[in-house]
């Protein structure tokens, strides 16, 4: 392997996201593609031609919640250098990696739905590498890029890396929108166990809706996309087919019967989303994923980690370190802190007759039934 196939640049932080950070950063030296395997460096993205990492200070590995609750905000933050490798020499690098032997996790989720918290329960057990929203999983599955398959072996073996301390398992927090890693991650490393975490849906829009008032982006978005019904539906649409999550007219022909679109469209995504999970674990060649609710995990967090650790072949002698994390804000440090949302006010249309009857029949027309009682998606971890 050539020496000088990493090189290593500083750049600023915040534009680490931008296509015009090329412009921005300075050629510093060349390192050897192992220096990427530091525990201080972590994997950032793939373009169609380069890997790139960002280097923190020594010491600071910047999948710990402490330094954010979300991967990429801690990678932006605490950035350091730059580092750009050809795809050959990352697959190079890798073909000449061992198996990953520890364990793989995913959390897939929709937004809101306590699986931050689920993730940081894995961290506190000290065993456990834990990965909240790792930026290439955001866009994975994009069809221009035919060679994904290895791609993605490529990438896990990143994440998965040898540390200085022993690891038991990793784990990773994934959005469940329009695609699934499943199969996918299944395919290549058959071994891996998923789930899916979920909240009952009143208490989860309600907590989205907190969010988007608190963040400038959505905040100037629902401005621009309330101008006019039509124009928000068609922008809606265009996103929709952009995510490949799939919708019927005939489910955006009830959803348009509310006169509030921003707040019909939370519910109609809830909704989208949790059919979709039942969709996939009705199908025969497709490996199930039991789910866990949020608040079964907070009623009873004992037997639900227990559950869970035993479908994800952990030791259960790691649950009383992993429930630790019920006694922390998981958002911590951020503008979702609890504290933060707490000064909110809940918006009360979104608990009025009219809209939650608007969203049983979306549900109806989803095949989802008994919303408003013990709503269970059922495939649940605890009786597995």
């Amino acid at each position: 392997m050539e020496p000088e196939c990493g090189s290593r640049q500083h750049s600023p932080p915040e534009a680490m996201h931008s296509q015009a950070v090329l412009a921005l950063i300075r050629h510093v030296k060349y390192v050897h593609p192992c220096y990427v395997l530091k525990d201080e460096v972590s994997f950032y993205c793939l373009t169609k031609s380069e890997a790139w990492f960002v280097e923190a200070l020594e010491g600071v590995e910047v999948w710990k919640s402490c330094f954010s609750p979300f991967h990429k905000i801690a990678q932006l933050e605490h950035a350091v250098n730059v580092i750009r490798m050809p795809l050959q020499s990352l697959y190079r690098l890798t073909n000449e990696m061992n198996d990953i032997e520890a364990k793989i996790v995913f959390i897939e989720f929709m937004a809101r739905s306590g699986s931050t918290l689920f993730l940081q329960m894995f961290e506190e057990t000290e065993e456990c590498v834990t990965y909240s929203e790792p930026h290439y999983f955001n866009h994975y599955g994009r069809p221009e890029f035919a060679d994904e398959d290895c791609r993605l072996e490529a990438v896990m073996k990143m994440y998965c890396k040898p540390r200085k301390l022993p690891t038991t398992a990793f784990v990773f927090k994934s959005i469940l929108i329009g695609k699934t890693l499943s199969p996918a991650v299944h395919r290549l490393f058959p071994q891996a166990k998923f789930v899916y975490i979920y909240r009952n849906l009143i208490p989860n829009a309600l907590s989205m809706d907190k969010i988007n008032k608190k963040i400038l982006f959505h905040r100037v978005d629902s401005a621009i996309r309330n101008i006019h019904p039509t124009i928000f539906w068609r922008m809606h649409k265009l996103i929709m087919n952009d995510m490949a999550f799939p919708y019927t007219e005939n489910e955006l022909d009830i959803a348009k019967k509310s006169d509030w679109s921003q707040g019909i469209i939370m519910y109609y995504y809830l909704l989208k989303v949790h059919a979709f999970y039942l969709q996939l674990q009705n199908r025969n060649d497709h490996p199930k994923t039991p789910s866990v609710k949020y608040e079964h995990l907070i009623k009873d967090p004992n037997k639900c980690l227990t559950a869970v650790f035993k479908h994800c072949d952990l030791s259960l002698a790691l649950v009383p370190k992993a429930l630790r994390a019920l006694h922390k804000d998981s958002q911590r440090g951020s503008i979702l802190a609890q504290e933060t949302l707490n000064k909110r006010e809940q918006d009360p249309r979104l608990v009025a007759k009219e809209l939650l009857d608007i969203v049983e029949e979306l549900a109806g027309e989803m095949g989802l039934n008994d919303l408003w009682g013990e709503f269970q998606l059922g495939h649940d971890v605890c009786d597995s």
